[in-house]
C-alpha cells in the first residue's frame, strides 16, 4: 500500500499537476513502515561515492570515469544500482543506514506490494523532484496539456476525416 500526500503520476495520468507542491520533494511509501523517499544533494553525492566503490570492487569500467546520480537512476535494472538508489532515497530519514538494511526494507516491500517496477517509478519521480522541482512541475503540466489536446483530437474529427453518419451515395 502506497501512502502519497498527492497522487503519483504515471505515464498515462498526469492529474497531480494541480496539487503539485514545489516544496514537497519526498514521497511517502509503505515499505516495512511508511517511509519518505527523498533525494538530497548529500544523498546524491553519497550514492555516487558508493557506486564508484561498488564499480571498483566489481572491476567495472565506468565510461568517462565518473558515476553520476543520473547514471545510477538510469540503470535501476541493475540490482546493485537499484539498492544504491533506494539507499540514497532513504538516507535523509536514516543517514547511517547500511545496504543490508535497505535490502531488508525492499524485501518487505516486495512481499507486501510485489511490484518492483512501481517502486522504480516512485524513485524516478522522487529523483526528478529533487533535481529540479520547477522544471519537473512544468514537464507534468505540459504532459497534462498534451494529454488533454490528444483527448480533444480524438473526440472531434480532424481535417480530411469523414463526419459521423451515413455515407452519401454517388
Amino acid at each position: 500500500m502506497i501512502l502519497f500526500e498527492m497522487s503519483l503520476p504515471s505515464m498515462e495520468d498526469f492529474t497531480m499537476t494541480n496539487g503539485f507542491d514545489i516544496g514537497k520533494r519526498g514521497i511517502t511509501v509503505q515499505m516495512d513502515r511508511p517511509r519518505e523517499l527523498i533525494y538530497t544533494l548529500g544523498a546524491m553525492r553519497a550514492m555516487e561515492d558508493l557506486a564508484h566503490r561498488w564499480a571498483k570492487k566489481s572491476e567495472i569500467a565506468i565510461p568517462g570515469g565518473i558515476f553520476s546520480s543520473g547514471m545510477i537512476m538510469g540503470n535501476l535494472g541493475n540490482d546493485s544500482l537499484f539498492s544504491i538508489a533506494l539507499w540514497g532515497a532513504l538516507r535523509k530519514e536514516e543517514p547511517k543506514m547500511r545496504l543490508e538494511e535497505v535490502d531488508d526494507i525492499y524485501e518487505v516491500y516486495i512481499q507486501n506490494e510485489g511490484d518492483r517496477k512501481e517502486l522504480v517509478e516512485i524513485l524516478l519521480d522522487a529523483f526528478a523532484r529533487a533535481k529540479n522541482p520547477r522544471k519537473y512541475r512544468e514537464a507534468l503540466e505540459l504532459a497534462a496539456i498534451q494529454k488533454e489536446a490528444e483527448a480533444k483530437a480524438k473526440e472531434s474529427p480532424g481535417a480530411g476525416s469523414e463526419p459521423p453518419g451515413e455515407a452519401m451515395p454517388n
